[in-house]
């Protein structure tokens, strides 16, 4: 019978009793509707439950049996007890809570018991590699990763724990895998398939629709919600900007402060102190460098900000201002916002920043793509072939060594001493040689970049912003003059692929902003929650 399990979902059909739909009948009829909807099995917790169920489906029931013990933290069919009742009430399988946790009775005897006098299969929950191990001496009919994030030494793990059931599925190919626990998307569940699952549990995303429901509501609240006010920052090598943003991304306040790159977080705090009030529920931080968004870690960062690599600013500005804070590459926090402005229109499009040094960030199949160690859109650090010059990142031949602020600035040094951001622009102006021939270096390797992007990730639009913004028409009708000698007629793109951004300097801000209130796409609560997003 356990053979019709393979590949298969099974429904766990359980209700506390403080939830709306507690009581056997039904969960009993959820489980009718999950067999008319396909489902291969029922999990089902208490005899009364399971007897009512097994009257009406012709389902396998994995049958488990819920008890708090006083001083047991085992509580998923405890004891030998236990495992009569639901036997007796028609379970097909039974699952017993097999992690290393102090229990009433041991496994050993429970599983002699199973074995020697009831003749059914058995299915261990366990919540680690280790446990997984460890039951194997057992000999269970079937692992279940039910219990990952539920016990005190596996609360940090994912959720669902997909890398937990591909390192099972790898080290012990034995016993079949179930996956369980926190799968609330179909995608989620053909990913533990193809991990090497036997078949995956999906719970309260089919039968608690209270789960649902809420999912849905806190997707909205921000919106729905628009005196929620979050703080943006934008920490550059440069400047460090800052404003006050609502969940229709409108900027309420605004300061710009120089940053101080040997102490950056001093930077950062001197913005928050000067926006924060009592309306403030969230930070949002734009940092120049690689940002793992998960953690809020810098995963590294060049030169152009000192003592900045492996700086936890989430868990720092959490604890400091007992907020819930996001951190985000600053490129990719300004493209957060473009994605947002839009509405959707465009799917996939290419945010470039050139600032002091070069960055993008990448919206594919309308969702900001990071990458798997935050480096999705670092297109600063490819080489160029045959450029010499030095990057601050240590190579050689960057491209932002000759398409970013340093560029700019280092020719202008060259030719008229020390820089002057006004003086630079002002000279833009003129139209001169030289600044014809500044204009037109760069543009060609921004032709060069933005072919190497529709050829690589296909993206629609591709939008230039930072310093790009303040050169005005002429950049961009060079950079389409460059162009046509990469664009073939065969019509993958043309001139019209590349716009300046409409965003302008405050990008960063507002994005940042708008991904600490939508946590990047997925709302969070509003109270202060240190968790991952």
């Amino acid at each position: 019978m356990t053979s019709v399990l393979r590949k298969g979902i099974i429904v766990s059909c359980q209700a506390l009793n403080n939830e709306p739909l507690y009581g056997s009948d039904m969960m009993a009829r959820m489980a009718v509707a999950a067999q008319e909807g396909g489902a291969v099995g029922i999990r089902a917790n208490t005899p009364q439950d399971i007897a009512e169920i097994k009257k009406r489906v012709s389902l396998p029931v994995i049958g488990i049996f819920k008890d708090e013990m006083q001083g047991f933290d085992v509580y998923i069919t405890p004891t030998v007890d236990h495992v009569k009742h639901i036997f007796e009430a028609g379970a097909d399988l039974i699952a017993l809570d097999c992690t290393k946790r102090a229990r009433p009775q041991s496994l050993e005897e429970i599983f002699n018991y199973i074995k020697e006098k009831l003749h059914i299969p058995i299915v261990a929950d366990i919540s680690t590699i280790e446990e997984a191990i460890e039951i194997v001496k057992l000999k269970p009919d079937f692992i279940s990763t039910t219990l990952s994030g539920y016990t005190e030494y596996s609360k940090n793990r994912p959720a669902p724990d997909i890398d937990l059931v591909r390192e099972i599925h790898e080290r012990i190919s034995s016993i079949p895998l179930i996956a369980e626990g926190n799968y609330t998307s179909p995608d989620q569940v053909v990913d533990a398939l193809i991990a090497g699952a036997y078949a995956v549990v999906v719970g309260g995303a089919i039968t608690r629709p209270q789960q649902s429901t809420k999912r849905f509501v806190n997707a909205v609240k921000v919106i729905a919600d628009e005196s929620e006010r979050a703080i943006g920052i934008d920490l550059g090598a440069t400047h460090t900007r800052g404003g006050v943003i609502n969940s229709n991304g409108e900027l309420f306040n605004s300061i710009e402060i120089v940053t101080d790159i040997d102490n950056p977080m001093k930077s950062v705090e001197r913005v928050i102190e000067q926006l924060f009030d009592k309306d403030i529920s969230r930070i949002g931080i734009g940092s120049a460098g690689r940002i793992d968004f998960n953690s809020g870690k810098v995963i590294y960062a060049t030169g152009n900000l000192h003592n900045w690599s492996g700086m936890e600013i989430k868990t720092y500005l959490e604890k400091k201002y007992k907020i819930f804070v996001t951190v985000d590459n600053d490129v990719n926090a300004a493209t957060y916002g473009h994605w947002f402005f839009m509405k959707g229109k465009i799917r996939n499009f290419a945010y470039i920043a050139v600032g002091t040094g070069l960055g993008s960030g990448l919206v594919l199949d309308g969702k900001l793509r990071r990458g798997p160690f935050g480096n999705a859109g670092e297109i600063g650090h490819i080489v160029v072939p045959g450029n010499k010059k030095v990057c601050t990142c240590g190579k050689i031949g960057c491209v932002e060594t000759v398409l970013s602020g340093r560029f700019a600035s280092n020719e202008y040094e060259k030719k008229f001493g020390k820089f002057s951001r006004n003086d630079f622009f002002k000279l833009l102006e003129t139209k001169s040689d030289w600044t014809d021939n500044i204009v037109n270096d760069m543009t060609e390797y921004a032709a060069w970049l933005v072919d190497l992007l529709v050829n690589t990730v296909d993206v629609e639009k591709i939008y230039f912003g930072g310093i790009i913004e303040d050169f005005g028409n002429e950049f961009l009708e060079k950079l389409k003059d460059n162009l046509k000698s990469y664009i073939k007629p065969n019509g993958l793109y043309d001139e019209s692929i590349v716009e300046i951004s409409p965003m302008r300097k405050m990008g960063t801000v507002i994005g940042a902003g708008l991904e600490s209130l939508f946590a990047g796409g997925v709302m969070v609560e509003n109270e202060f929650i240190n968790h991952k997003s």
